[in-house]
């Protein structure tokens, strides 16, 4: 994934972290708010829970999900 910056207020943004934070509020606002319940949702509960998502929302989740489990999601979350 590239790297895309934007400027607001004369600061940059990563575009990827901002997208990595939509996921992460659109799970915790529809009631996924712990690492199990977030390791029991399927694919297609993602897709059911977020239909309006986009391709690229919905592999984001995944991810979140992929590495919870594996112990790394600080790490990934801070990787741009």
């Amino acid at each position: 994934m590239a790297k895309q910056t934007t400027k607001k207020n004369g600061s940059t943004i990563n575009l990827v972290m901002l997208r990595k934070l939509k996921a992460l509020k659109r799970l915790c606002a529809s009631g996924v708010d712990t690492g199990e319940k977030l390791q029991q949702m399927t694919a297609k509960d993602v897709v059911e829970l977020f239909p309006e998502a986009m391709n690229d929302d919905v592999r984001m989740m995944l991810d979140i999900q992929f590495y919870d489990k594996a112990g790394t999601l600080f790490s990934y979350l801070c990787t741009q």
